[in-house]
């Protein structure tokens, strides 16, 4: 929707996604629109753009977060924008503290979690290494509301972390219903 949102205002957009889902949606609800599917890490276009913009995507790219900037910054332009919204360093730390907790509860080893939550230095670095100039950088505190989660933070586990539950007690939870 925010691909769409930047084209109307006469931008020339590609949208890039990993999940084919997402791209396929993307597709039937704007016909005409060009999106791809890729992956953050390695992703490469023809012609670079003018900006790049991500929107909650760049904290579940937490393989390789070096490699996700460098590709950002080979789509761009001489002098091209990065702007980007993201999770940052304690972004979920009560859900992944309350996960953790069950791991060790039920004597499992800890899982590594999906996401990549940087302090804004270290995002700061991370860009300055590949180059980039950071002119804002901004840390603020936005509690994400979980309406579409009727059994609250157990849904939004099964939601977003449904990777990491594979080697959880399969009796102990079942898929999220509501999403």
């Amino acid at each position: 929707m925010l691909t769409a949102q930047i084209a109307f205002r006469g931008a020339e957009v590609l949208g890039i996604d990993g999940s084919a889902a997402m791209i396929e949606k993307a597709l039937a609800q704007y016909p005409g629109m060009n999106f791809i599917i890729g992956d953050g890490h390695d992703f490469t276009i023809v012609d670079p753009y003018d900006a790049v913009f991500s929107n909650a995507a760049l904290h579940w790219m937490s393989r390789d977060p070096g490699a996700v900037i460098a590709s950002v910054r080979e789509a761009l332009v001489p002098g091209g924008r990065f702007v980007a919204e993201m999770g940052g360093a304690g972004n979920c730390a009560e859900l992944t503290t309350a996960m953790l907790t069950a791991w060790r509860e039920y004597g499992l080893r800890e899982p590594e979690l999906p996401w990549y939550f940087p302090t804004p230095a270290e995002y700061a670095r991370r860009l300055e290494q590949e180059g980039f100039v950071v002119r804002l950088l901004e840390y603020f505190d936005r509690p994400t509301p979980l309406d579409e989660c009727p059994g609250g933070a157990a849904d939004w586990v099964r939601m977003f972390a449904a990777p990491v539950l594979e080697g959880f007690p399969p009796t102990s939870w079942s898929p999220c219903s509501g999403a």
